[in-house]
């Protein structure tokens, strides 16, 4: 209770209400303790021609090369599991990339989910055979394979966040 953060978290205690706290919160020291020039302001002009250009070419050639596929492939199960393998990988990869370094653990802990949601369906589409008969099913291995890295390493890096919040002062787990 003489931590300020454990204090103002806690709201009863031994059938006392806590709530709210009548400590002030801490004041921040109103002067910087390093000078700052900002006399100087640099403008700096972007040019997004050219990586505009960039990525429009290549969303251009992946739907080309979806149309091509769709053209040259006979069966139809094959196409459509292509197009949702092909959708996901875009999706997965805009949704990553833009992401802060300081949020991509989290985030690894989100993909633990999504990597299971696509082992089950891995496990799902691979027939129950001991191996892939087909190009699908060996689609599904791979994925499953793949996803069970992703979910062990998500594991692991989750671990490793939540140990940075651990105190000395808190029991050792044994998970």
């Amino acid at each position: 209770m003489k931590d300020f953060i454990v204090r103002t978290s806690v709201i009863t205690h031994d059938n006392q209400k806590l709530f709210p706290n009548p400590e002030p919160l801490p004041q921040l020291d109103a002067k910087p303790k390093t000078k700052v020039d900002n006399t100087k302001t640099e403008v700096v002009v972007t040019d997004l021609k050219i990586p505009t250009l960039k990525r429009v070419t290549n969303l251009s050639l992946g739907f080309a090369s979806m149309i091509g596929l769709g053209m040259l492939c006979p069966d139809p199960a094959f196409l459509t599991m292509a197009t949702i393998f092909g959708l996901a990988v875009v999706g997965g990869y805009q949704s990553v990339w833009g992401v802060a370094h300081a949020l991509h653990t989290p985030l690894m802990s989100i993909t633990n989910a999504i990597s299971g949601i696509t082992a089950a369906g891995g496990l799902f589409l691979l027939g129950g055979g001991l191996l892939p008969s087909n190009v699908a099913q060996t689609y599904a291995a791979l994925a499953t394979f793949i996803s069970a890295i992703n979910i062990g390493g998500g594991f692991v890096i989750t671990q490793r966040m939540l140990d940075m919040f651990k105190r000395p002062t808190d029991p050792k787990e044994y998970n």
